[in-house]
């Protein structure tokens, strides 16, 4: 269901004074590094709605998630989530007006464009620094696109990017007989320098 239909449906409800709309897209590539290696990938779309409903100088609120496929039965859960913000009231206040929203990059365009040739190559770069492990261990790397666009009541209409990318990996150490977890997290291949944390 396209965010457009959703936000005309939010507007013609006489039951909701305002509404915020977070449509969410994702796209997750994940390789256990195994032998043989194992690599999974699936994808997310839903939108997560807010709703709020004044009465008695006081407003009301209500959240909804609502996936992609579940369009059939939106008009029952809006009037659900309509039901649920009268009884659920908190102080009076209102949405701000639009307002152009700071722009800061969250996105690589390596890993949006080709998350598997990064994957691979962190794989190879953990095979080699790592030293001998048992087989069953599973080490992991994650890469995560997410495409967000908001709508509001106020007229607020904006898009983002953003992109992670995570690692857990086990590492024995050669001076003694222990292994410790290594785990990081960051948007950007950038900012990984993944062989220098690794070794």
């Amino acid at each position: 269901m396209p965010i457009d239909n959703i936000a005309k449906a939010l507007s013609r409800s006489p039951s909701i004074d305002e509404w915020v709309v977070r449509e969410v897209r994702e796209r997750h590539h994940s390789e256990r590094i195994t032998t043989p290696r194992v690599g999974a990938k699936r994808q997310e779309h839903r939108y997560h709605i807010t709703v709020w409903r004044d009465r008695r100088g006081a407003r009301g609120e209500a959240r909804m998630l609502l996936a992609a496929r579940d369009h059939a039965d939106f008009a029952s859960m809006l009037a659900h989530a309509a039901d649920r913000a009268f009884f659920n009231l908190g102080p009076a206040w209102r949405l701000p007006l639009p307002a152009a929203p700071t722009r800061v990059q969250l996105a690589d365009a390596r890993l949006s464009e080709d998350p598997e040739s990064v994957v691979a190559e962190l794989s190879e770069i953990v095979r080699e620094v790592r030293g001998v492990m048992p087989e069953k261990q599973s080490d992991a790397i994650h890469v995560q696109e997410r495409l967000i666009r908001i709508r509001t009541s106020t007229g607020a209409d904006f898009s983002s990017e953003e992109t992670m990318i995570s690692a857990e990996v086990l590492l024995s150490s050669q001076k003694a007989e222990l292994t410790h977890l290594f785990e990081i997290r960051v948007r950007t291949t950038a900012d990984l320098d993944f062989r220098a944390r690794l070794d």
